[in-house]
């Protein structure tokens, strides 16, 4: 796999993995008048198209549907249909996998629905998907530490606090 450089063209550019703050630079070209800027992350974001049910946590109401469109370690950004306030804790649900409590970082209006970046503040995955144990490729995988998103990597993670086998086989593998 190779890891992406600046955006500046400097080849001799370290990469994201090598810097000091471990930001990965990337630029991003804005729908209105093609104006272009540099962001900078601290961890890639992975695609993702998944179903969810989002709550505010503390307001009345019900819980309304989204979906996630990309995740990171510590944060994703949903797509739902009404604005939320910034600093709004919220309950996401992947339905039958894991509940995730974020806050709501930013809410911007995009083609009349809304993107919503979310800090992660903790994930908690159903007892039915933690309870089985954990192949040897996707272990493999982690303890490599390359080709699983982030939620995946969260969900080994937890469930290796809890399974000794699984423990045991992950050491075999290392």
């Amino acid at each position: 796999m190779s890891l992406p450089r600046a955006a500046n063209g400097d080849s001799a550019a370290q990469s994201p993995l090598e810097s000091e703050n471990n930001s990965v630079d990337t630029v991003i070209e804005l729908a209105a008048g093609g104006e272009r800027r540099l962001e900078k992350r601290r961890e890639q974001r992975f695609p993702a198209r998944e179903i969810i049910e989002v709550q505010v946590i503390g307001a009345s109401g019900d819980r309304f549907g989204g979906m996630i469109l990309d995740i990171s370690r510590s944060g994703l950004k949903i797509e739902i249909g009404k604005p939320l306030s910034q600093g709004a804790y919220l309950e996401i649900v992947l339905h039958n996998r894991a509940i995730i409590i974020g806050e709501a970082r930013y809410c911007r209006s995009k083609n009349k629905l809304y993107h919503v970046g979310v800090r992660i503040e903790g994930v908690y995955f159903s007892q039915a998907v933690s309870s089985r144990h954990i192949g040897k490729e996707l272990l493999a995988c982690y303890s490599r530490d390359g080709g699983l998103s982030p939620l995946d990597a969260m969900e080994i993670r937890s469930h290796l606090t809890a399974c000794e086998a699984c423990r045991a086989a992950l050491a075999k593998c290392g």
